[in-house]
């Protein structure tokens, strides 16, 4: 869809948002701004989802498909930890319970990390 209009008015149909518009910063960036909401639109149920980052004023600045989890790595990347820590934490029970355990390693949704990261400020 090249006009961007149509584009947003799609996406807002489809997903049920309301976005303003395109950012002045979309399809630019390589990784998306800290600062940026980030908003679930859809769950495969398989760990995947489409997830669409807005900016301070509805903006839209991207619209990927991305994990719905995350391991150890990702969630010590989010809380700004070392992956030591982390598991310090969870060997002290004092990390959420994992959503899924594989023989990888734990799972948990972004959503448990980001609501045990928000509840530590």
């Amino acid at each position: 869809m090249n006009n961007p209009l149509e584009y947003i008015q799609a996406l807002n149909k489809e997903y049920g948002v309301s976005l303003s518009g395109l950012s002045p910063i979309h399809g630019s960036l390589k990784k998306v701004p800290k600062t940026a909401a980030r908003i679930v639109v859809e769950n495969f149920g398989n760990g995947l989802g489409r997830v669409l980052y807005v900016d301070n004023q509805n903006r839209l600045i991207a619209n990927n498909m991305e994990p719905l989890v995350v391991g150890l790595a990702e969630a010590a990347e989010m809380l700004g930890w070392s992956k030591q820590q982390v598991t310090l934490y969870i060997s002290r029970d004092k990390f959420p319970e994992p959503s899924l355990r594989l023989a990888s390693g734990p799972l948990w949704t972004i959503e448990q990390i980001e609501e045990y990261r928000d509840a530590r400020k």
